[in-house]
């Protein structure tokens, strides 16, 4: 199951977001929060591993061919949809999945991201059309 074996994640917000919401909890309108949460995940390259619809390279990442990239859409049997945001928020900000479980080194740690740049990346991915697809397991190269 993905949720099992997913070596990555993203964002976070006080309370599930949902596209239809009219504000976050910093007031912002959920079209600005997504649309500076677009502007966030381009400046931080996140396509260039989990690929232009986020749903996750089989094929490897740009620099470790033997590290598969997950679906982070909200897809629920392949994605993150069965994350909260605070779930999604936490392994964006320390590389820890929804289980605990440590994501691959190679994952950016996004701590020094404002509460909010991190409550509109969630926003973002949360926008992003659900895809079904299945990535393989990777095996996360030791931390050194």
């Amino acid at each position: 199951m993905f949720l099992a074996v997913l070596p990555f994640a993203m964002a976070c917000s006080s309370s599930t977001t949902s596209s239809s919401s009219s504000s976050d909890a910093g007031g912002t309108t959920n079209a600005a929060s997504v649309d500076l949460g677009k502007t966030i995940a381009t400046k931080n390259a996140c396509a260039s591993c989990h690929g232009a619809d986020y749903a996750g390279s089989a094929s490897g990442i740009p620099g470790n061919p033997n590290v598969n990239a997950p679906n982070v859409t909200s897809d629920e049997q392949t994605g993150v949809g069965g994350w909260s945001d605070e779930q999604l928020a936490a392994a964006i900000r320390t590389g820890v999945d929804d289980e605990g479980k440590s994501l691959c080194s190679v994952m950016p740690k996004f701590g020094s991201l404002s509460d909010a740049d991190v409550a509109n990346l969630v926003a973002y991915l949360r926008s992003v059309p659900a895809v079904s697809k299945d990535i393989p397991a990777t095996d996360c190269p030791a931390v050194k």
